[in-house]
């Protein structure tokens, strides 16, 4: 699932401003709970998907999955297009 970065108010330099990584955090810590650790409240889990190992010889879903035990929010934004840290557009 591709989520697109917050909105160019929410950055400067193609970094997130504090309030907009806390509102990640939040998000994170919700999913966490959701989904890992000893006593998660669902029965689905996190898993990352990965095409190439699938797509090898006997690939498989099952085998092409990995259970997310981390996730670490990040402050600097994602290049898209032309967009990069500290270099002006």
């Amino acid at each position: 699932m591709f989520l697109p970065p917050a909105g160019d108010a929410a950055m400067t330099d193609s970094k997130l401003d504090a309030p907009t990584v806390q509102f990640i955090v939040e998000f994170l810590l919700c999913v966490a709970a959701k989904f890992l650790g000893a006593n998660p409240t669902t029965d689905w889990r996190y898993v990352i998907y990965s095409r190439t190992n699938d797509n090898q010889v006997l690939g498989t879903f099952d085998n092409s999955t990995r259970e997310v035990s981390q996730m670490t929010p990040n402050a600097i934004v994602a290049k898209l297009g032309s967009r990069k840290l500290r270099v002006a557009s």
